[in-house]
């Protein structure tokens, strides 16, 4: 029984790992975005 839990957990963890690295990268996509954004807007109304 203890082995099924821990298997269950191990799976559980990967899977919560794998949202925020997702998460993670998408936040930092997102930044770099509207980063090069800005600067490339605020140089052409410049």
């Amino acid at each position: 029984m203890m082995m099924a839990w821990l298997i269950v957990v191990d799976q559980w963890l990967e899977t919560a790992t794998d949202i925020l690295c997702a998460a993670f990268w998408a936040i930092v996509g997102a930044m770099a975005v509207v980063g090069l954004a800005r600067l490339f807007l605020g140089r052409r109304w410049k």
